[in-house]
């Protein structure tokens, strides 16, 4: 009787042993499949200020979007709404453990850790001439945009309540002080981004994208900074952009067509 009872207590331990063994592997799976779906898990942060223009005011948002859909990485997006649209509310980004608040330093960070560099098929001389289209998009027109935008231009062009309004021009003022294009009078301002727009249009002529039907990074710039005169810049600037830059705007609509199939989700509806 003994015996057959240390028989059975011995098969219960050993079902028990195993039962234990088999949660603790399952779970240890589970832990892994786990850590590698957030490997590389990307979260885009700013506060929602979507327009019925556009999914955001956010130039830098825009073209962080824009690469990222670029380079078919998967993204989640983390715009809470707020009450008061600011300036000096600043994106950032969080990949893992990481933070970047400076698109450049994410798009260099992901391009090499995911190996998503854009530029990797252009030869030399593209790789030049879109260097140039970097620091024209960054040094002169962006420039140009929040110049007109908060020193010259008119709230309702951004849909900003009027204190809004009167808050970001002074934040702009000091954001902008000590940069030459502060002092440049409305024309001046106006003739450089028409120049630019001038030279791109040329040079996007009879093509789908900046280098023919394959996207680079400063496609995404490009199309960032393109994308909010377009819907939001009322000036001359802007009609001349939309009535005049044939294949600027053939650009714009090739990006949003193929790689914003949900723009028209994401603005306001009136």
């Amino acid at each position: 009787m003994n015996y057959k009872l240390v028989k059975i207590s011995f098969a219960s331990s050993s079902i028990l042993l195993a039962l234990g063994l088999s949660v603790f592997y399952i779970r240890k799976v589970f832990y892994r499949k786990r850590q590698t779906q957030n490997k590389n898990k990307i979260i885009l942060h700013y506060f929602y200020d979507a327009t019925y223009k556009s999914p955001s005011r956010s130039l830098d948002l825009i073209r962080l979007e824009t690469w990222l859909k670029f380079a078919g990485i998967t993204y989640e997006l983390n715009i809470p709404k707020s009450r008061f649209y600011s300036i000096s509310n600043s994106l950032f980004i969080r990949i893992n453990e990481n933070i970047f608040t400076n698109p450049d330093d994410s798009i260099t960070y992901l391009a090499k850790t995911l190996g998503k560099d854009l530029s990797d098929g252009l030869n030399h001389v593209e790789k030049s001439i879109s260097r140039g289209v970097f620091y024209m998009c960054k040094e002169s027109l962006s420039k140009c945009l929040m110049i007109m935008r908060f020193k010259y231009g008119n709230r309702h062009d951004i849909s900003l309540s009027l204190i809004e309004f009167f808050i970001n021009k002074h934040i702009f003022k000091k954001m902008i002080r000590f940069n030459t294009y502060e002092n440049y009078p409305k024309e001046k301002v106006i003739e450089i981004a028409i120049q630019d727009l001038k030279a791109l249009d040329d040079f996007l002529r009879n093509k789908e994208f900046m280098f023919g039907s394959s996207v680079c990074a400063e496609d995404a710039y490009l199309f960032g900074v393109i994308s909010q005169f377009v819907c939001f810049d009322e000036s001359e600037i802007g009609f001349y952009l939309r009535e005049k830059c044939f294949n600027i705007m053939r650009f714009y609509e090739n990006v949003k067509s193929i790689y914003w199939k949900e723009w028209d989700n994401r603005i306001i509806r009136s």
